[in-house]
């Protein structure tokens, strides 16, 4: 049994979130701009889930997560301890039933019945701004589903959406675009942080993957356990021949907290590697708490920026063409192709880019 089990808490499965939302609290009723209030309205709008008697077969289960940071006594940076300021936590649960072979009561013949099974999805919110739902793609579809039947903005302000909380926020999606993956990709290549102001560094990436177009190469590669990711040939090349990352994996750093994330576009996997390996449960999910929403501050920071920021200038990819060569293993040119969606994208003239 876990020390975090012991003490009230445990999750089953991986550290993987397949939800991360921005939480608009732009139309919302006041009651929601306030933490409890907030948590209270959630809870009664949605209702407990019952494992007995109940009407519905969905319901939450509280989560007291900020107890329990507050009084690990592993949690003693004032970092990690923060997170319990913001956060509200639910277990989303909802049941199936499935069809199993069976002996029914006083009978010796094997019947095919109905068997209940529970599934659960943790949902965390950084209230106000995040939110965010650990589970299987399955199962954490389901809780969202479940979860914007409240938080969806109404569709006027005599509307409650089913209960007394007035107009309610409205939850939109976080992608971590292909074009973001390669701007974490370039900061990382030239030892930048990817900014002064979101306190989140990018010690190492180590993983990816890449797909595009079918060449001579196939049309997706991929690289593991790489001790620079910037100097993969692999990873280089497809770059240079206009494909696109689906996936960033490295060692993130928070206040010298070290965590392993990978990154995809529509969701985030944090690894049981480093600091997260040595933590609890209750450690680990404050640790990821916490790096998730410094990439979601980090992803609205990017969106934020001008073209000529937000997408690489020429230099970067000569720049990789160059730690090719050096490597030998260069190609033939930079993609045409590349460089005039580059070339949009910075709303630039051809010529800037030989084309």
């Amino acid at each position: 049994m876990t020390q975090s089990s012991v003490n009230g808490f445990d999750y089953q499965g991986y550290l993987i979130f397949n939800g991360i939302f921005r939480v608009d609290m732009s139309s919302a009723s006041v009651e929601w701009s306030k933490m409890y209030d907030a948590e209270r309205i959630l809870f009664e709008e949605l209702g407990e889930f019952s494992r007995t008697y109940r009407g519905s077969n969905r319901g939450l289960e509280r989560l007291t997560l900020r107890d329990y940071i507050r009084d690990d006594e592993s949690i003693n940076s004032e970092t990690l301890q923060s997170v319990a300021d913001d956060l509200i936590g639910y277990r989303v649960l909802y049941e199936e039933e499935e069809e199993i072979e069976a002996y029914p009561p006083e009978s010796d013949e094997l019947t095919k019945v109905k068997h209940p099974i529970v599934n659960d999805a943790d949902l965390y919110w950084i209230h106000p701004e995040y939110m965010f739902f650990r589970g299987s793609e399955s199962d954490s579809s389901e809780a969202i589903d479940y979860v914007t039947q409240i938080l969806r903005e109404s569709p006027n302000p005599e509307q409650t959406d089913g209960g007394s909380s007035g107009s309610t926020p409205r939850i939109n999606e976080i992608c971590f675009e292909k074009d973001f993956l390669l701007w974490i990709f370039k900061k990382q290549f030239y030892g930048n942080k990817p900014s002064n102001k979101i306190d989140l560094k990018i010690n190492s990436l180590t993983d990816a993957e890449i797909s595009g177009d079918d060449d001579i190469w196939g049309g997706s590669s991929s690289i593991e356990d790489t001790p620079h990711l910037r100097e993969a040939p692999p990873i280089l090349q497809a770059i240079l021949k206009n494909k696109q990352f689906d996936a960033i994996e490295g060692v993130f750093n928070i206040d010298d907290h070290l965590m392993v994330a990978d990154v995809q576009t529509n969701k985030v996997h944090i690894k049981v590697a480093k600091e997260i390996n040595r933590s609890n449960n209750i450690r680990r999910v404050a640790m990821s708490n916490l790096l998730l929403s410094r990439l979601a501050e980090l992803k609205s920071h990017w969106d934020g920026l001008t073209k000529t920021k937000k997408y690489p200038e020429y230099k970067f990819f000569d720049d990789l063409y160059t730690v090719l060569d050096h490597q030998g293993a260069s190609i033939d040119k930079i993609s045409e192709e590349l460089r005039k969606r580059m070339a949009e994208l910075r709303d630039e003239p051809h010529s800037a880019w030989n084309l």
